[in-house]
């Protein structure tokens, strides 16, 4: 699934709507100091302008909130790992556990990329991306991806989510990875063999169609 949407001047926040797995954009400085002050969050995003190699993202596409007040002065870079796989370290951005990743591959092509992982690697957050043709096997591509993590609660309708138990018919998404900005848990309810919807219990404006790719934390 690619797209030619650069993660630039917002991030891409997968939430769980009362139909399926939908994104919503979250604008900078759309929300309000009010509700800031209780909505706390950390976030990077980054565009991988090359298919190979090691490389410091472009700064014209790449923002990480421990940089200046507009998310710039952090270099958030891209190791290739292998053929189609990648590891994106966004620096400083690690401080808690859990969050939520997005990543979509980039350009007019078949190409796929999903995350595999994300983990802490001291301060830093990295995020492991892998990449695939049409027909499955990896591939080098360029992509966007994103991380975000939120704590308390506010007015702003926020969620986020993920769905760790792929077999239980309902359940309640393991706490580390999943925040609700009305501070309740969200659920999630299995309709049928690959379909997953959830409930963001109060989350519930300007939400677009979209879709999450394979995430899954480290």
């Amino acid at each position: 699934m690619r797209s030619n949407a650069l993660l630039l001047g917002s991030l891409v926040v997968g939430i769980m709507g009362a139909g399926c797995a939908v994104a919503y954009e979250a604008e900078e400085g759309e929300v309000g100091d009010a509700q800031q002050a209780f909505v706390s969050h950390a976030w990077a995003y980054a565009w991988a302008h090359q298919a190979t190699g090691s490389f410091t993202a472009s700064s014209s596409y790449s923002r990480n909130s421990s940089g200046d007040a507009s998310g710039q002065g952090v270099n958030n870079t891209i190791t290739q790992l292998g053929a189609g796989q990648y590891r994106v370290r966004f620096p400083d951005v690690g401080a808690a556990p859990g969050g939520h990743v997005q990543v979509t591959a980039y350009g007019a092509g078949a190409e796929r990329c999903k995350v595999n992982s994300w983990v802490r690697s001291g301060d830093d957050v990295d995020v492991y991306v892998n990449c695939f043709t049409a027909g499955g096997a990896p591939v080098d591509t360029q992509f966007s991806v994103a991380y975000v993590h939120k704590s308390g609660t506010g007015s702003s309708d926020e969620a986020y989510v993920w769905a760790n138990n792929p077999t239980a018919s309902a359940y309640a998404p393991v706490a580390t990875y999943q925040f609700n900005s009305s501070g309740v848990n969200n659920t999630i309810a299995r309709q049928g063999g690959g379909l997953l919807c959830g409930d963001p219990a109060g989350a519930d404006r300007g939400r677009r169609d979209g879709r999450g790719d394979g995430l899954r934390p480290g």
